[in-house]
Parts: C-alpha cells; structure tokens; sequence
C-alpha cells in the first residue's frame, strides 16, 4: 500500500513540475499530519499580471489515516464533480476509476498529456460544464504580485488566471497551474511531511506570437517576419486534428508567391532551442500544404488560389499541417544523445513595403476596418480533439510604420509662400541622392526598385509645398537645387532628422503639428531676395558730385555768354 501510494504521489508531483509555465515549490510545516490541519498556497505572479484574478478549484482530495499517520489506498481521488465530467469525455475516461479513483494508469500520463488534461479542465470549469466552488479567489496587486491563500486542507489545486480585461495585458493567455498540498514520506525521519504550495504563475502575450524585424520602415524595403506558434496535443485516438498557420498582410506589404519573391521557410522547434526545417514554399512537403490567396473554411479545409470577392478577406498564405505527418515525421529530436520534444513551428517570410503604405483615412483606396501597414497572423486548431466543429482560430497582430516631411518654402516674412523652388533629398552620407515618385504636383513618394518615371527633382507646388511620404526613421538632408525667381539659392544642407524613439508611428520633435497626423516632420524654408548694393563712396557723394558737375557746366556756360557779348 505504502509503496503504491508514494509511486503515484511521485507521479503526480513529477506530473505538476512538467505543467508548462508552472513552478511548484513546497516548505515543510510538521513532521507529523494532524486531522483538519490547514495549509497555505502561495501564489506569484510579476509586474505584467497585476489585475490578474487567480482562482483556486481543488479538484484531488488526499485519503490519509492520521491516526496510523500513513495514506490510505486510493491515496488519492477525484472530486465529484471532476471525475464524473472525466468519465464522460473520451480519451479522459480512463484517468478515473470506481468511487471517483485516480488509477494507477495515471502514472504514466505524459507531460503534454497532463497539460492537455488541466487546459481541458479549464475550460470545462469556466464553462460550467463542471460544477466546482471556488476554494479561493483574488486579484493580483502592485509590481512584484504574490498572493497567500489559506485554510487549504490536502488535496491537488488547479489553479486558473484570468488577464484584467480593461489592462494593457488584457491578451495575455495563461496556462493552468496546479498546485500539491499531499503527503511526502521523509526516508531519513521515517516520518511523513505536509507541504504547503507555492506556484508561480507566467502569462504570454498569446498563443501565437508574431515579430517583424524593423517597425520604423521606407517604401520599397523588405521586412522580414517570424510567427511562432506552440503545436497543440492531440491524443493519438482523436478525430478532429485541425492545425493551420495563416497570414493576412495589409495593402501597404507586398506579398509574392514564390520562394524567391517571399523567402518562406518552416521550421520545427525543439525544447531545447534547436530548429530543423520542415520545409519551403516551393518544395511537395507531406507535412503541410501551402495555399496562396487562401480562404480558410474550418472544418470544410482550405481553399487557394481564390480572387477576393466584395467584402471577403483572403489570406495570403496558410499552412494546413496533417498533425499525423507532422508528429511522425518530427515529434522528437536527437542530440548528443539526449531526445527533445517538439516545442513550436516557426514560420518566417519576407514583404516589402509598397506605396500603399502612407494611405492616411480619407484618402481614396484606404482600406475600411484595416490598417495599410498592420498584419495579422492566427492559428487554428480544434479545442476538442474529438469535434470537428471546435475548430477555432486566434490571431495575433504586428504594426509597421512609414513617415514624411512636409515642407513649406515662404519668403523671409515667414509666411508668404514661395513657388518655383527645386530640392534633392539625400540620406545621411549627405552624397546619395534619393529616388522618388511624383504622385502630383509638390506630392512625391519614395520609388521602389522597380518604378520607372522616377526622379530626384522635387518641385514644390504654387503654394510652396512639398511633400515627402514613404520614408523610415533616419537623418536627412534636404539640398536647394533651384531657387525662386528673384531669389538666392541656398547653399547650405537643410538637416531633417525622423525620430521615432517609441516605434510607435509618432514623430519625436515633429515641428509644427498638423492635426491628427503624427507621422509628419514640418520644416520651413526661408529664401530672400539679392539686397540692393549701393555705390562704392555711398550715395550722398554721388549726389553732391552731380551737383559740383551742374554748378561747373552752369558757370562756363555763364562766362562764354558773357564774353560773347563783350565781343559784339
């Protein structure tokens, strides 16, 4: 009895460790159990899950002989309301036995197995499909969040968190945690401990995480994405084995649909960091198939190659993976002797930013609900391996940002606009001479690699405007090349600097803001007009030097006229 007991008390505990995400730690309270002694579970959380609430359910009670101070075989059993939903799902049936027992096949549940067991749970108890009062319930508080639950007798505790809705983490997912109050027999002391719990408890962000490489981007860049996502457990007896990856890029990123145009590659990873490459985009992989302009139809499957008709969002691209083919293929890795698990699929591709990319709200072809440069990847997979119709996607998004410099060429008065000026705008070497697309007159966007009718002449328009969109995050330098009729020509570099500290698509120091549009830099340029230069000696010599000149010219003209009178 007492080794059965303490093989599955090992097993259970063994089981809780592997739980992702969870960290289980005990602190002896007595070397003796006494009848309707209580306990403390400790919970702690870090500065992201503050609002979090954490419930406790005790869905495991502990049969212990306090009197014989030994357990009692079955040590350990369900609670009702938890063994009679386990009899009554298929695939969890055999994890109860006759008066609510955990079997001794329990032992044997694997890591990924308890996981799937607990998230099962979760969602049952939330559902109500469980009835189960709550044993504790609170809200995390302040910077470093713990929490102390007390008057906890034995048994096992599963422990939920739920994100604060209204907070800033409010996405943040969190697995199921359990936490063991049990009996541990110490084999020096001949003498069986209680344990109080203490479980740290670590949300993500979501179940599917994408990055992008560079949020501060130009026109005609290529940026290059990362969408990692776990790979869910299916039992091996389960009919309903969806597992699609999908990406939705915005009008502003273009999308090609090769290898070549898009560098797609898939990768398996392992627990131990490694990563082995499933496959690319232009290789026949039976571990997934690639559909580009895709539509994803659930439980119907996947449909590519599709034009989007009014009011449809097509995919660029999904991965439909045959989980069978996948866990068979690359469910383990060996290293150095030691085997690894499959952790993650990691898919990277690459866009490039496109003239869309600087569509503000209100201009003609700015997409409705979206954003130009904001994409969205999810992951779809069944929530219950055993119905087709649980099939249900998450998403996760990543926002990119392009910017402008809006310039204003007035006279010296600062506010009469100049027209007839010509710029180049070149980068910060302060040599290279940028490329650019006129959309209309003073409005230009930076050219792509591929634009022809390109120019590095930028003319403002009548009204000494100019306007320059598509640009990332750097130090430019604007260069006059023509200035206005009837004005000097500037000869030194204008430095605009773009500046983004935040990355969050608002222009530090932006100059005179212009409404609700932040991504702007604002300069003005002053030209004068040539100063009249006067006269070396100044101008009152040369008038009194007239002067002298009339008054000499008047008296020789006197003197003749009066010596021809003479005369006659």
């Amino acid at each position: 009895m007492r080794n059965k007991g303490m093989k599955l008390l090992s097993k259970i505990v063994a089981a809780c460790i592997a739980l992702v995400l969870t960290i289980s730690m005990g602190v002896p309270v007595q070397a003796s159990i006494e009848k309707n002694e209580k306990h403390t579970i400790t919970v702690n959380g870090k500065e992201t899950d503050a609002g979090a609430t954490v419930d406790v359910y005790k869905i495991m009670d502990v049969k212990f002989d306090y009197d014989n101070q030994q357990p009692i075989n079955p040590t350990y059993v369900w609670a009702d309301g938890v063994a009679s939903w386990l009899t009554s799902q298929k695939g969890f049936e055999s994890y109860v036995e006759n008066n609510n027992e955990v079997p001794k096949s329990f032992e044997e549940v694997t890591g990924a197995e308890l996981s799937n067991l607990m998230k099962k749970l979760e969602d049952a108890i939330i559902s109500g499909e469980i009835k189960l009062d709550k044993a504790a319930s609170a809200t995390m508080r302040g910077q470093k969040p713990t929490l102390i639950f007390d008057g906890m007798e034995m048994g096992q505790y599963l422990i939920l968190t739920t994100p604060d809705e209204s907070g800033e983490h409010s996405t943040y997912e969190y697995a199921p945690a359990t936490a063991n109050i049990v009996p541990v027999y110490d084999e020096t002391k001949k003498e069986w401990f209680a344990y109080d719990a203490e479980v740290t408890i670590k949300g993500s962000p979501a179940a599917i995480e994408k990055e992008v490489d560079d949020h501060t981007v130009e026109i005609g860049q290529k940026v290059n994405y990362t969408v990692n996502v776990p790979v869910p457990y299916y039992p091996e007896d389960a009919t309903a084995k969806i597992f699609r990856i999908g990406d939705y890029l915005p009008i502003g990123i273009t999308f090609g649909h090769t290898y070549k145009e898009n560098n797609l590659t898939v990768n398996a990873v392992y627990e131990n960091g490694d990563k082995k490459q499933i496959g690319t985009s232009e290789e026949d992989v039976e571990a997934f198939e690639l559909y580009y302009d895709a539509k994803d139809n659930g439980k119907d499957g996947v449909k590519g190659n599709l034009e989007a008709a009014e009011g449809q969002e097509l995919a660029d691209f999904i991965l439909d993976f045959d989980y069978d083919a996948l866990m068979g293929k690359y469910a383990t890795y060996e290293k150095n002797g030691s085997t690894f698990a499959l952790k993650a699929i990691e898919v990277t591709y690459q866009g490039t930013i496109n003239e869309n990319a600087i569509l503000r709200p209100g201009d003609p072809g700015y997409p409705e609900d979206a954003d130009p440069l904001e994409n969205k990847a999810y992951v779809g997979q069944n929530n219950d391996p055993y119905d087709w119709d649980s099939y249900t996607p998450s998403e996760d998004k990543e926002k990119v940002y392009t910017y402008a410099i809006d310039v204003t060429k007035v006279e010296e008065d600062g506010k009469t606009p100049l027209a007839g000026a010509e710029f180049q705008l070149l980068r910060d070497d302060q040599k290279t001479e940028m490329t650019f697309v006129k959309m209309s007159d003073g409005k230009y966007h930076l050219a792509k690699e591929e634009d022809t009718n390109t120019t590095t002449t930028l003319v403002v328009d009548s009204e000494g405007k100019l306007d320059l969109e598509g640009l990332a995050t750097e130090t430019y330098y604007l260069k006059e090349t023509k200035a206005p009729d009837g004005y000097e020509l500037l000869d030194e570099l204008i430095k605009v600097v773009i500046k983004d500290d935040d990355e969050d698509g608002k222009v530090d120091d932006a100059g005179d803001f212009d409404g609700n549009v932040t991504n702007i830099v604002y300069k003005t340029v002053v030209n004068r007009k040539p100063p009249i230069m006067p006269i070396t000696g100044g101008m009152g010599t040369v008038i009194f030097s007239i002067v002298g000149i009339v008054l000499v010219a008047g008296g020789i003209m006197l003197i003749t006229g009066y010596q021809r009178r003479r005369r006659a």
